[in-house]
């Protein structure tokens, strides 16, 4: 086996993932181009454009003297339309996927662009792998044991789950949601991950 399998993905958060990933550029756009109709100084690389998201009135008053500086012309800051440019910037952090530490978005030739890698390496975040054949087989003899349990519980009608202390003890694997019928138990994604650790690495 030369390359990692995915054993277990959420589909679901993917998507949501990338979705947000794409509303949040669309955003990141708008904040550049509210940025550049203030005419301060020019957006010109990504950290600046983390600045502008995460401390924003502190990279305003920088941008704001430099330009002062460099024009020799004092920039009234009080006259300058901030509203805007606060607003978006406040937007875009309610996502996630802007944080600085995930590093989706850049900002390059006068562009936002998203960073493939970075973005892929986010949506992936939840995946699980098996790297050898022992672990591709013990997982499908665990989603084998997942079947098997629940359909006998379901033949039961739940009665392995009934009694309070062994739904207890059974919860340590299954992830059971409140109310579920029988037979709808799935076992834990993070306790997946921990027996790959523990019994084939």
């Amino acid at each position: 086996m030369t390359k990692d399998v995915i054993i277990y993905r959420n589909e679901l958060h993917e998507e949501a993932v990338r979705q947000e990933i794409a509303w949040c550029l669309e955003e990141i756009k708008k904040l550049v181009t509210v940025w550049d109709a203030l005419k301060v100084t020019k957006l010109t690389d990504t950290g600046m454009m983390y600045d502008l998201i995460f401390d924003t009135e502190n990279r305003l008053s920088m941008e704001v003297a430099r330009r002062s500086y460099a024009s020799g012309d004092k920039i009234d800051r009080s006259r300058l339309n901030t509203g805007p440019l606060l607003a978006v910037a406040s937007k875009v952090r309610q996502y996630a996927v802007a944080s600085k530490g995930s590093a989706v978005f850049e900002f390059n030739d006068g562009s936002v662009t998203v960073n493939e890698a970075a973005a892929e390496e986010l949506i992936g975040v939840q995946r699980i792998y098996a790297r050898t054949p022992a672990q591709v087989e013990f997982y499908e003899n665990l989603r084998q044991f997942e079947v098997l349990f629940n359909t006998l519980d379901a033949q039961t009608n739940g009665a392995f789950l009934r009694d309070r202390n062994e739904r207890a003890q059974w919860m340590l694997i299954f992830d059971i949601a409140p109310g579920a019928k029988a037979g709808a138990a799935r076992i834990n994604p993070r306790r997946i991950e921990q027996w790959l650790r523990e019994v084939y690495y």
